[in-house]
């Protein structure tokens, strides 16, 4: 047994709450919590209630085991046949006949079973109890930020005291406040375990009330015995070990001795205690303190949290498919990394060109915009009428037609322009229409003279020819419209 670290060892037993925090240490136990709460109120059975009493006394980080009493829990031995060899089976055949001793459904019951003994001889030890303080245990040490790590009988501890050094199997009393266990354990594993009231008595009405409880262990521990060796669990030599210290304990001994005809033998587990813990207190929670040297010493023990399972005959084959799939997808995943590593090089050089992209179409849209309105500002400026000709048209038009005499020249132009877009918008086509009207109104010697003088106007072919005002003969009034329509494509 060599140093390990702290392990702390609660126990519920009809609501009170007893726990140690120890570490194995060179084949002793060094207890540095001890803590029996029978002098306080039963703590309730929800895990707040629970979590809440731990806190008040100190117990937060570290590991945490629960031990249950034999009496809250169902213990049984079977005999293994012949025919059974496989983990499994001997699972569910025990499993199976334990559920019909267990007070509550199969599905909220925790089992768990270890075998014991040689070839022919072989003892299926098996034990099941609710999961419900498991799991309020479990709940409470989390609250409290501790790991819970098992759940074993506490007769396991009690068995780990035993002494190593006999010839067979070692009876085991450890007196209790609630129930006393005697347990019978074989190379450090408790085969065969009962519980018994503690306060109970035998014997004589005049005997003090030690005395009778001391008488009443004694014939439960024949009992026991006597139980055990008929099971074939225990040879006619037996070593007998009363757990506690002497003034509580010695009473036990002696009755035992008396009535059993076997020598007493202290635990040779020592176990160092803080100082100051009452004698009492020291015997009611040696098998806590046991607890920790079992683990210590990696003995095998029934826990409810990690019970024993039947071996994975499948394991390695499934161990060689994830293998293999482990390789298969380590090779696809590098291959599609690498693949992820040059899209993603391929994806950043396309961001890149869309936006140079963007910018040149940004400054090309911009040439364009300012190129349309210097454009249509050179048209506008460009458009122009030759003014001087239309009137030399008109007067020569009017002069010779004879009777004809000019009186008032008026004229005017509207010009406009349109856009018509190209394949890319622009460069596209600019349109510019320019209509020209010159009001032309004179005097005429008769119809014909006036009626002569519109046909010239009508055979220059420039201009449209609206008579304004009745065609009196008189006086005449034209208006010359001509319109013009210039068409400019914008180089590329």
């Amino acid at each position: 047994m060599i140093a390990n670290t702290p392990l702390t060892v609660i126990c519920m037993e009809s609501g009170r709450l007893s726990l140690v925090t120890a570490r194995a240490v060179n084949g002793s136990v060094r207890v540095s919590r001890a803590v029996v709460e029978s002098d306080r109120a039963p703590v309730g059975a929800t895990s707040r209630t629970l979590a809440e009493r731990l806190r008040d006394l100190g117990v937060g980080r570290g590991r945490v085991v629960l031990a249950i009493p034999r009496s809250a829990a169902v213990f049984k031995v079977f005999p293994v046949p012949e025919g059974i060899n496989d983990a499994g089976e001997r699972l569910s055949m025990v499993s199976l006949q334990l559920s019909r001793l267990l007070p509550m459904a199969p599905d909220e019951a925790a089992i768990d079973s270890v075998v014991v003994g040689d070839a022919g001889e072989r003892h299926a030890i098996a034990a099941g109890t609710s999961t419900e303080p498991i799991e309020a245990a479990r709940a409470a040490v989390q609250a409290c930020g501790g790991k819970f790590t098992g759940a074993e009988l506490r007769c396991a501890g009690i068995a780990a005291l035993a002494p190593t050094d006999t010839n067979g199997p070692v009876l085991i009393i450890a007196p209790g406040a609630v129930t006393a266990e005697i347990v019978i354990a074989d190379a450090g594993l408790p085969v065969f375990a009962r519980s018994v009231d503690a306060q109970a008595g035998a014997g004589s009405q005049e005997q003090s009330e030690t005395d009778r409880t001391a008488a009443r262990l004694a014939v439960e521990a024949k009992r026991t015995l006597m139980g055990a060796r008929a099971a074939g669990l225990t040879r006619e030599s037996t070593t007998v070990v009363v757990l506690g210290d002497p003034d509580p304990a010695g009473p036990i001994a002696d009755a035992c001795e008396l009535e059993l005809g076997l020598p007493i033998f202290p635990s040779p587990t020592a176990i160092e205690w803080p100082e100051g813990t009452p004698p009492e207190a020291r015997t009611r929670l040696a098998p806590l303190a046991g607890v920790v040297a079992r683990r210590s010493a990696a003995l095998d023990a029934i826990d409810f949290v990690h019970p024993h399972l039947a071996p994975d005959t499948g394991a390695r084959r499934r161990q060689l498919v994830l293998l293999g799939v482990f390789a298969l997808v380590t090779l696809i995943g590098g291959a599609m990394l690498a693949r992820g590593k040059h899209l993603g090089g391929l994806e950043a050089r396309r961001d890149r060109l869309e936006q140079a992209r963007d910018d040149a179409t940004a400054e090309v849209a911009t040439y364009k915009a300012r190129d349309a309105r210097i454009t249509h500002a050179e048209l506008w400026a460009a458009a122009d009428q030759d003014w001087v000709a239309h009137t030399a048209f008109v007067s020569t038009s009017v002069a010779a037609t004879p009777g004809t005499s000019l009186g008032e020249l008026r004229a005017n132009s509207d010009t406009g322009f349109e856009f018509e877009s190209g394949p890319a918008v622009y460069p596209g086509t600019w349109t510019e229409q320019t209509e020209t009207t010159i009001r032309v109104e004179g005097v005429a010697a008769d119809a014909p003279s006036t009626r002569a003088l519109r046909r010239r106007f009508l055979d220059d072919q420039r201009f449209h020819v609206l008579t304004q005002g009745p065609d009196s003969g008189a006086r005449f009034t034209f208006d010359l419209v001509a319109v013009r329509r210039d068409v400019v494509e914008e180089p590329e």
